[in-house]
């Protein structure tokens, strides 16, 4: 995977988190659940305190069936927060393994680069040594021709020509 790839990752993973934000900052999971914009109403607020009467309390009865002021999050909302949340989760970690795959991959990459150029530098080593020893052969065999000629032998002595070949 290529740098902007990997950007690209990158830029994923941080709208990832910063969804899971947005998404958690709406939600209150404290009893009751209530969304935190609606939990105070201030204009139902009494200012003088007054102890409930008989019709306050029968009244409080009757509104027990009915929905109440505050706005709170139904059982579907919170699920559909948890499942956004959810997703988002997934897709992080998704975008993170792929990410981990490419370092790995790039590392793996690296590794077998640094391999290659050692075997290639030693590839060289052997081929220059091997040209210094052809050389000091054909210069062996020139001095082993070159004694032949001064000890007046032009024939070939088989006990030194072996002797020579070891050397």
């Amino acid at each position: 995977m290529d740098v902007s790839g990997q950007v690209q990752h990158l830029h994923e993973m941080i709208n990832l988190a910063h969804g899971v934000l947005l998404e958690a900052q709406n939600l209150n999971l404290k009893q009751p659940l209530q969304s935190n914009a609606s939990l105070f109403t201030f204009a139902d607020m009494d200012v003088t305190p007054s102890s409930p009467s008989v019709g306050d309390v029968s009244m409080l009865d009757e509104k027990d069936d009915e929905p109440t002021t505050l706005a709170t999050l139904t059982g579907d909302e919170i699920q559909d927060s948890f499942t956004k949340l959810a997703a988002l989760k997934s897709a992080y970690i998704k975008h993170s393994s792929e990410l981990l795959e490419s370092l790995q991959q790039k590392k793996e990459d690296v590794a077998n680069d640094n391999l290659l150029a050692r075997r290639d530098a030693l590839r060289k080593d052997v081929y220059e040594r091997n040209v210094v020893l052809k050389g000091l052969i054909d210069r062996l065999r020139s001095l082993q021709v070159s004694l032949r000629i001064l000890h007046g032998r032009d024939a070939v002595d088989a006990a030194s020509s072996v002797a020579m070949e070891e050397i």
